[in-house]
This record gives C-alpha cells, sequence and structure tokens, in this order.
C-alpha cells in the first residue's frame, strides 16, 4: 500500500485515499468528505494498484523522499504523563476524547461524540472494577466541562469516590475502586 492509492472500506460505504503510512499495520486515509482517518490495512481493500500519484503532488505534500517512521518508538499517550508523581501497578488510563475512542465506538455511527465516549467510560469502568486495578484516571479534558460533569453524575449514582487532579493533570478525574462501591 502506498501514499495516493484507493480503497474501499471492508465495513462500511465509501472509497478512501491513503494519505500516509504509519507502520505495517496502520494508515491514514482521507475520505470522501475530506475527513482524516486512522485505520488498520485489514479494514481496507485496494481498488486498483496502478492509481497513485505522479512525482510532483507528492513532493508537494512532503511525501517524497520520505523516511518510514520509526516503529520500535514507544507510542506516546494522549494525554501528558505526570512528571511529579509515578503511577503504579494498578492504575489504568482512559483518555475520552473522541479522537483517542477505539475504532469500535467510532462505528456507532447513530450516537453523538457525547454518547461514544460515556459508553467507552462504561466499558472502561466496568472493566477496571472488575479488575485489580484501584485506581482509575479518566481523561475528559478541560472544555465546557459537560462530559466531565456526566461522567462525575454516573459515579456518584454508582457510588464511586472520586476526585478532580488539577495539581497534576487538568481535565482529568481520578476514580477510587477498591474502597467504593
Amino acid at each position: 500500500m502506498r501514499v495516493g492509492q484507493r480503497a474501499k472500506l471492508k465495513d462500511e460505504a465509501g472509497e478512501v485515499t491513503i494519505v500516509d503510512v504509519l507502520g505495517k499495520e496502520t494508515l491514514v486515509v482521507k475520505d470522501e468528505h475530506g475527513f482524516d482517518k486512522v485505520l488498520s490495512v485489514s479494514s481496507l481493500i485496494i481498488i486498483d494498484e496502478d492509481n497513485l500519484f505522479d512525482e510532483d503532488v507528492l513532493e508537494r505534500s512532503g511525501h517524497l523522499n520520505m523516511k518510514p517512521k520509526d516503529e520500535t518508538k514507544k507510542s506516546t499517550p494522549s494525554f501528558k504523563q505526570s512528571t511529579s508523581k509515578k503511577r503504579t501497578v494498578g492504575e489504568r488510563f482512559v483518555d475520552l476524547h473522541d479522537y483517542a475512542l477505539p475504532e469500535k465506538y467510532h462505528r456507532q455511527l447513530h450516537l453523538s461524540k457525547l454518547e461514544k465516549a460515556l459508553s467507552y467510560f462504561e466499558d472502561a469502568l466496568w472493566e477496571a472494577s472488575n479488575s485489580s486495578d484501584h485506581k482509575l484516571f479518566l481523561n475528559h479534558g478541560i472544555g465546557e466541562g459537560i462530559l466531565r460533569e456526566e461522567v462525575r453524575k454516573r459515579l456518584k449514582v454508582r457510588g464511586y469516590r472520586y476526585q478532580d487532579e488539577s495539581y497534576d493533570n487538568p481535565g482529568t478525574t481520578v476514580v477510587f475502586l477498591i474502597d467504593s462501591v
């Protein structure tokens, strides 16, 4: 697969154009509406092998003579890790931003961004509470506070203790799982 090739989506209707190759299994594609998405190679079907951009287009987009990305490099977390406090075993981190949600939540087209984030939150809370984790860090961001308030309302109803982690990472709520419920 190369930059400029067209492909069809296996699970959805529509065509995409490959914009960037992030690794062996991950691509950035542009859909018909001009939106960029990160997809796995296995979710695409190449339409034709000869449909590549010419060198002028590749050079203008910065993809000509591009070096492959280092696949051994660690992926950076979607929010700034704490520098003042070390994280320990039993702590789970969940990023509720729309761009950080797993792909299966993006496929729920009938849900709003808020509903998708809350669905992911519910699954993460259930998974964390049924594991040996004792803290769950929920990165909901600062924004207008709609997601934060909805998350905290649901935590309160279920009897979980939580607090704002504003001293370390603004926009994050810490849920204490062991002594709750």
